[in-house]
């Protein structure tokens, strides 16, 4: 069966705060099934190309945020391409969690003690 795949980055614009550097997120979609996540980087309406999914200009913030968009295209990209090779199922939503390490046990402080004492 073929699968169609797409990663998108864009700003997440909040209404009230046109002014300020908006968080950028990335949506990941297949076969019409998508899921979102904020990548922990900012930038400003004007500076950000929407055609190209990445900002404008060859300042240093520019070419940071452009670096770290690449690098985390890739690593969606490579997730993906390796569930399809294993053969797993595979949906946005997996290959989030796989790419924000969700799968792994997160321990609270009150846990450790549970486990000590």
């Amino acid at each position: 069966m073929r699968q169609t795949f797409s990663v998108t980055f864009f700003l997440k614009r909040k209404s009230q705060q046109q002014d300020k550097p908006q968080p950028i997120a990335v949506r990941i979609t297949i076969n019409g099934e998508s899921a979102e996540l904020s990548i922990g980087l900012k930038c400003a309406i004007q500076n950000w190309h929407q055609k190209f999914q990445q900002a404008k200009g060859r300042s240093e913030e520019a070419l940071t945020i452009n670096s770290e968009i690449n690098d985390i295209r890739s690593r969606i990209n490579y997730i993906f391409h390796q569930q399809l090779m294993h053969g797993e199922s595979t949906s946005p939503q997996i290959i989030k969690d796989i790419f924000t390490d969700a799968s792994r046990t997160k321990h609270h402080l009150l846990s450790f003690f549970a486990i000590h004492n």
